[in-house]
């Protein structure tokens, strides 16, 4: 079994947690190239969780090693309101190790209607086949995401340099 597919066999299936998200460096962010509406929204989200707490996080993981891909789905929930959705599709290269990763996504009250696009990026798995990194681009915000997962539990830090969410996670089983 290849490295990504020794990853994906042990992370897919239904995970949920908190997630934190912090400006961190606030004169770059008010120098990025991002439109008046979404840094609004990043500082709403910013605001609402030290206001009220962190989010919940909520992702589902399905991978096909026939064909080597893995649609990643996950939510960001408040006060029982999906705030946010992502749906990434990831195809998994024939060495082993490297992905491309692409998707879309939606913010409240559009969540639906997917009014985000993930650009096409690409990643890779680590050889201990618990660690996987990769590039992502939307609202405006490019960054890199690091997961470290375990079968029981993970974290994600999808960071740039003004921004950080910081996942942590466990597996939920799904009652048979």
């Amino acid at each position: 079994m290849q490295t990504h597919e020794q990853y994906y066999h042990l992370v897919h299936g239904d995970w949920a947690g908190t997630v934190a998200i912090n400006i961190t460096q606030w004169h770059l962010f008010l120098q990025a190239p991002l439109s008046l509406t979404n840094k609004v929204r990043f500082v709403m989200a910013v605001l609402t969780q030290k206001a009220f707490g962190p989010y919940i996080a909520k992702t589902q993981i399905a991978f096909s090693p026939k064909d080597r891909t893995v649609a990643h789905l996950t939510q960001l929930h408040k006060w029982g309101i999906c705030l946010y959705e992502g749906r990434e599709y990831l195809t998994l290269d024939r060495n082993g190790t490297d992905l491309a990763l692409e998707g879309y996504g939606g913010i409240w009250p559009l969540v639906k209607r997917q009014a985000v696009v993930v650009e096409k990026k690409h990643g890779r798995i680590d050889a201990s086949a618990t660690s996987a990194m990769y590039a992502i681009s939307m609202l405006g915000l490019d960054g890199h995401i690091i997961t470290q997962m375990s079968k029981d539990k993970g974290t994600l830090h999808f960071q740039n340099e003004w921004f950080e969410a910081r996942f942590i996670l466990h597996r939920v089983e799904r009652a048979t």
